[in-house]
């Protein structure tokens, strides 16, 4: 057999994928609602939310890739 489907069962894996699922759901549910968050309870308006988006994206865009490259390092 090529791969043994049992590691799916091991706490560790089952642990490690949740961390993963929570941890992209945090960032998925700011990265989309933060627009509408900026405009109903703040108080900007949309095109001021749309900005803050583009801030954030903007700063991912900058402090992703030399994250990735200290690591590789």
């Amino acid at each position: 057999m090529a791969f043994d489907y049992k590691l799916f069962l091991r706490p560790e894996f089952c642990a490690f994928q949740l961390w993963g699922v929570f941890s992209m759901l945090g960032y998925v549910v700011l990265n989309f609602s933060l627009p509408n968050y900026a405009q109903s309870v703040v108080g900007l308006s949309a095109s001021q939310g749309t900005i803050l988006n583009a801030c954030f994206q903007l700063g991912q865009m900058c402090g992703r890739p030399p994250i990735g490259v200290r690591m590789m390092v």
